[in-house]
C-alpha cells in the first residue's frame, strides 16, 4: 500500500500532526506501507531536507492557511500512485485542496482531525471560532462529508467533535496516533542529556516537554510549583520545547515574581537522544493543559516508564487514570497544585508501581504497532 499525507507544513515546531506522521511512517513501513508527504511549504524550506521519506514542497506563500496553485494540479496528476490520501490540517488549503482535487475521483481521501474540532476552542479563542464556524458552513463540512473516513484518535475526541459544528455529516473512524518508544539505548540517552545539561545530573526533575504556548497551561504549573517549592527543595522544574520570545519572556517574569527562577531550567527544543534522556531522567512528566487532543509527549513519557500529571482536558485522560499511569485533575490553579501534591505524597514503592503501570499502559494501548494496524484496517474497511 502507498499513502500520501498532505500537510500545511513540515515545520517540527508545529507539533502534533507532523510528528504523528513521522512516527507512523516507521510503524507503517514494517507493515509494507510506503509513505510520501505533500506540503504547502515553499520549495526552499529546510524541513524537506530532514525527512526520512519522499516529500513534495508545493507551496507559494506563508501564513497559517497556506497556498499553492500547483498543489491541486500535482494531486490530480499523481493521485494514481496512491491507494489513499490523508489530509492532516483542517482550516488550511492543504485540506481544502485535497477535496478540490479528489472529490470526483476514485482515489479515496481521509481527514485526520487532530483535535481541531474540540469545542474547548470556543472558550479559548472565541474570535477564531467564529471565523471557523463561517468557514465550516461554507466549505469544511463538505470536505468532511465527502471523505472516505474522518479519523479521530479516540472516542472522547469524536464525541466532543459532535458538539462543535453543524452539520456533522461524516464517517468517523477511531485511529490512535502511532507513537514509538525510545529507539536508542536509554542509558546512553540519559548520558547525552546529562552531558548537555550537567546541572540536572542526579537532580529530581518535574518535566514539561512540548510547545510552550498559552493553551498548554504552563503558567498553572509554574504557580503550583512555586506554591510548594520550599517543601521540595531538591526538585527542579525543567521546561523543554519551542517558544515565542514574547511568551517565553512572560513566563520567565512570572517565575521571577514568584521567586523560583533558580528552580526552573529552560532547555529549548529537544530531539533524538536528548529528548529520550529528558523523559528517562525525569521522575514525572507534567502537562497542565487547557486543551490537548492526544498528547504525543504524554505517551512518549509513558514509553519510558515515566508517570504523568495531566488535566482532564487531555482526551486520553480516562485511559491514563484507569491504568494507574498518572494523576488527572482539572485545568485550574487548584488542580495543578493537587497534581504536584499527589505525586510528592507518594512513597518510593508507590512511585515505582506507577512507573510500571506507565510502561504497561503504553504497551497495551498506545504502542505504534497497534495504532498502525488500526489505520490500515480503517482504510481497508472503507474501500471495501
Amino acid at each position: 500500500m502507498r499513502i500520501l499525507h498532505c500537510v500545511r507544513s513540515l515545520d517540527p515546531a508545529r507539533g502534533g500532526p507532523i510528528e504523528s506522521i513521522r512516527q507512523a511512517e516507521t510503524a507503517l513501513r514494517k507493515l509494507g506501507v510506503d509513505s510520501e508527504i505533500a506540503s504547502l511549504d515553499v520549495v526552499d524550506a529546510p524541513w524537506g531536507r530532514e525527512s526520512a521519506f519522499p516529500v513534495h514542497l508545493l507551496g507559494k506563500t506563508g501564513g497559517s492557511f497556506g497556498w499553492g496553485a500547483g498543489f491541486v494540479e500535482w494531486l490530480r496528476k499523481n493521485r494514481g500512485r496512491f491507494d489513499a490520501v490523508i489530509a492532516h490540517n483542517l482550516w488550511t488549503f492543504s485540506c481544502l485542496g485535497v477535496w478540490v482535487a479528489l472529490r470526483r475521483t476514485d482515489t479515496p481521501y481521509y481527514v485526520y482531525v487532530h483535535g481541531l474540532l474540540d469545542p474547548e476552542f470556543k472558550k479559548l479563542y472565541p474570535a477564531k471560532h467564529f471565523k471557523k464556524m463561517l468557514y465550516w458552513r461554507l466549505v469544511q463540512w463538505r470536505v468532511m462529508r465527502d471523505a472516505a473516513g474522518v479519523l479521530f484518535t479516540g472516542e472522547r475526541e469524536c464525541e466532543l467533535a459532535r458538539t462543535a459544528f453543524r452539520p456533522f455529516q461524516m464517517r468517523p473512524c477511531i485511529v490512535p496516533y502511532c507513537v514509538n518508544g525510545p529507539d536508542q539505548d536509554i542509558e546512553a540517552c540519559k548520558h547525552a542529556f546529562e552531558l548537555r545539561f550537567p546541572e540536572l545530573s542526579g537532580r529530581r526533575i518535574v518535566l514539561f516537554l512540548g510547545r510552550v504556548h498559552p493553551k498548554k497551561g504552563l503558567d498553572l504549573l509554574i504557580n503550583a510549583f512555586a506554591a510548594n517549592a520550599s517543601r521540595w527543595p531538591d526538585v527542579l522544574l525543567a521546561v523543554a520545547g519551542p517558544q515565542s520570545e514574547s511568551y517565553g519572556k512572560e513566563l520567565r517574569q512570572l517565575a521571577a515574581a514568584l521567586g523560583i527562577e533558580s528552580r526552573i531550567r529552560w532547555l529549548g527544543m529537544l530531539q533524538g537522544a536528548e529528548k529520550w534522556g529528558a523523559f528517562a531522567s525525569a521522575e514525572v512528566f507534567a502537562l497542565t493543559t487547557h486543551q490537548e487532543n492526544f498528547g504525543i509527549a504524554i505517551v512518549e513519557a509513558l514509553s519510558c516508564g515515566t508517570p504523568v500529571l495531566i488535566t482532564d482536558k487531555v482526551n486520553i485522560c480516562d485511559e491514563i487514570r484507569d491504568s494507574g499511569a498518572g494523576f488527572v485533575e482539572a485545568d485550574t490553579a487548584d488542580g495543578a497544585v493537587r497534581l504536584l501534591e499527589g505525586w510528592f505524597s507518594l512513597t518510593m514503592a508507590e512511585r515505582d508501581r506507577m512507573s510500571a503501570d506507565a510502561l504497561r499502559c503504553f504497551g497495551t494501548q498506545f504502542d505504534s504497532r497497534v495504532a498502525a494496524q488500526r489505520l490500515l484496517e480503517c482504510i481497508s474497511a472503507e474501500q471495501r
